[in-house]
């Protein structure tokens, strides 16, 4: 008896070291991805069944205001909220109120597409193994109600569904959130109150939700720069239709620690039973093949397999369980090791997937060799691209030619619901030897690039993402006219399209309008007026009361051309017509501006780039001695 508790107690300390030099290893992998990333910060949590093994945080949640990246730091997890949409379809199912096999439209009788032959044989498990063939765009709804994923079912009737339903991988964001939507009308409640209290509360995951949340803890999200990454704000205009596909899910890898030993001890935490074990069995069988890391992009050829809201892959010999989540600004990734009983969560205040994995390492790459050093191996190099970067080339533009592509390139179709959403606008400028893009929507920037010719009509984009080609076209006279990029079709503004200028004599204020809008000067106010939407008006006028706060959809600051920017939005009612105003304030040499865009919520966006940016872009002011100016605009 003797002998065998002093084998457990040598055991019990061989443990104990085991695990403390792991834990260092872990720490100084960390340590250098950070300090050779673009990352502004990130955490890390490394799990067993039975407790935290390692947790820990590298940079800054909010770099601008010095507050440190923490394990309780708030960030989006993105499409792991994948995973949390199917278990709470399980959770339903074991319950008897739906079959994974039945049809949707037993649940959701209004769902159909323009093919209904095809749609009507979607069934619930085709929702969460992305083989629903529910693939393409739909419109920004700018509605956060719970009838939002309901309005986008009025766009799905006049789509189609181009494969057979069940027959072929393609990821969907729509198919999750129809599987939000089922939640919903067979819960009884909204898909995020389903969430909290049947998944959240029961695993104390008491800092998360999949719905916006205001938190002094929150990370600033980050887009792509040239250099350095681009503080993002958080309250852009979006709606709420993909939030079962995780738009706005946010959490900490302290709670997502809970999550993830809940999966390793068969649904359970903390004594409390939160799905069966044959549930997980079914979450983690693979359902359909897709195509994983070739070997030129650091994998091994092999494919990877998707569950029921996880993927499953074998990599570095083992079975692995996992997924990614992107939002545009930020990321998660999460990979579980069910043979070995590991689990490791990472999220980051910018998108790791859409990062230069040839610069930068990726959270599948970092993960995976966290998992590695938890389990005492040495770390691996999957996922880093072994083939040449095939866009680099030696092609120098002329400096002779740059004037013809620097402009305001304007918004005429494409986009997607991830970055490119709500009409962004291109600019494109010289600096020095070399031209530079700038990505602004809604005021904001989004991205920053150096253009790389290929030859005069092809570029490349360089910065600390993934390069993405942008091809040029000209007019006769060998000035660019279209800049196609980003799965966008943008125009280049003439110069006659903005044509007018005029002020107002309180501080000296300019602005440029666009060509046919009309305007009046009254009381120190200017008022434009859209010539074809009737609603639409724009006005600008002295704010004498300053920057003002928005109580419900929060505050945002950002430098835009040295001016600092507040925005508001609100819905107003107009004799019955509900109309959406967005307000900029201003402060110019001291005085305070408001700049006000009032139009109907479904000509919004589209204003917001064709008139409200440029305008934004105008404002300056005006040297006391150019009278002429100020009088020939009244």
């Amino acid at each position: 008896m003797i002998r065998c508790i002093l084998f457990l107690l040598l055991f019990n300390g061989h443990a104990q070291y085991f695990l403390a030099q792991n834990q260092s290893k872990i720490d100084q992998y960390l340590s250098h991805v950070y300090a050779n990333h673009v990352m502004p910060g990130f955490s890390v949590i490394v799990v067993n069944e039975l407790e935290v093994v390692f947790a820990s945080s590298y940079g800054f949640a909010n770099r601008e205001g010095g507050i440190p990246f923490t394990i309780q730091t708030v960030n989006p997890i993105g499409s792991l909220t994948k995973s949390i949409t199917a278990l709470a379809i399980l959770q339903l199912a074991e319950k008897g109120k739906l079959s994974l096999d039945a049809p949707v439209i037993e649940y959701l009788p209004d769902f159909t597409t323009a093919n209904p032959e095809k749609s009507k044989k979607i069934t619930v498990r085709m929702l969460l193994n992305n083989t629903s063939g529910l693939t393409g765009q739909t419109r920004n709804s700018y509605d956060m109600s719970d009838g939002s994923i309901e309005k986008m079912l009025e766009d799905l009737s006049n789509a189609y569904v181009l494969t057979e339903p069940g027959s072929v991988y393609a990821y969907s964001n729509i198919g999750f959130s129809i599987a939000g939507l089922l939640i919903s009308k067979v819960s009884r409640q909204s898909y995020d109150a389903y969430v909290r209290e049947n998944i959240f509360e029961p695993l104390k995951m008491f800092d998360s939700s999949v719905l916006p949340i205001n938190s002094e803890n929150k990370a600033t999200g980050h887009f792509s720069g040239i250099h350095q990454a681009i503080p993002s704000r958080d309250n852009e205009m979006m709606g709420g239709e993909f939030i079962p596909a995780g738009r706005f899910a946010q959490s900490t890898v302290s709670n997502l620690s809970h999550y993830l030993r809940m999966y390793l001890n068969d649904g359970a935490y903390a004594g409390r039973k939160v799905i069966s074990s044959g549930s997980l069995k079914k979450m983690w069988y693979p359902q359909i093949d897709f195509i994983g890391l070739s070997e030129e992009e650091g994998g091994d050829g092999n494919k990877f397999q998707y569950g029921l809201g996880w993927m499953i892959s074998e990599i570095d010999g083992r079975k692995v369980v996992h997924h990614g989540g992107s939002t545009g600004t930020a990321s998660s990734f999460t990979m579980i090791d069910p043979a070995n009983g590991w689990a490791v969560s990472l999220l980051s205040n910018i998108d790791l997937t859409l990062i230069n994995r040839r610069d930068y390492a990726f959270g599948l790459h970092i993960v995976n060799n966290v998992l590695h050093l938890a389990a005492g191996n040495a770390i691996s190099d999957y996922g880093i691209p072994v083939a040449k970067d095939p866009t680099e080339n030696p092609y120098q533009l002329p400096l002779e030619l740059m004037d013809n592509y620097t402009g305001h390139y304007k918004f005429k179709q494409g986009g997607d619901q991830f970055v490119y959403y709500d009409d962004p606008d291109v600019i494109i400028s010289q600096e020095g030897p070399e031209l530079k893009g700038t990505v602004i929507r809604q005021g904001q920037v989004i991205n920053e690039f150096v253009l790389d010719f290929v030859n005069p009509s092809l570029a490349v984009s360089r910065n600390m993402g993934s390069p993405s080609f942008l091809r040029i076209q000209f007019d006769r006279k060998g000035e660019a006219v279209r800049l196609f990029c980003f799965g966008m079709e943008l125009r280049k503004e003439r110069s006659d399209d903005f044509n007018t200028l005029i002020g107002i004599d309180i501080g000296r204020l300019a602005l440029k309008i666009p060509q046919n809008w009309s305007y009046l000067i009254y009381d120190e106010v200017i008022q434009l007026t859209h010539p074809d939407y009737h609603n639409a008006q724009v006005k600008v006028y002295r704010n004498g009361d300053g920057p003002y706060y928005d109580s419900i959809g929060g505050e945002y600051m950002t430098r835009y051309n040295r001016i600092l920017w507040h925005k508001r939005s609100q819905v107003l009612n107009d004799g019955g017509k509900h109309l959406l105003a967005t307000s900029f304030d201003t402060s110019v040499d001291g005085i305070n501006y408001r700049v006000q865009l009032i139009s109907r919520p479904t000509d919004h966006s589209f204003l917001m780039t064709n008139a409200m940016i440029p305008l934004l872009q105008t404002v300056r002011t005006i040297k006391k001695d150019e009278r002429t100016f100020l009088s020939n605009s009244k």
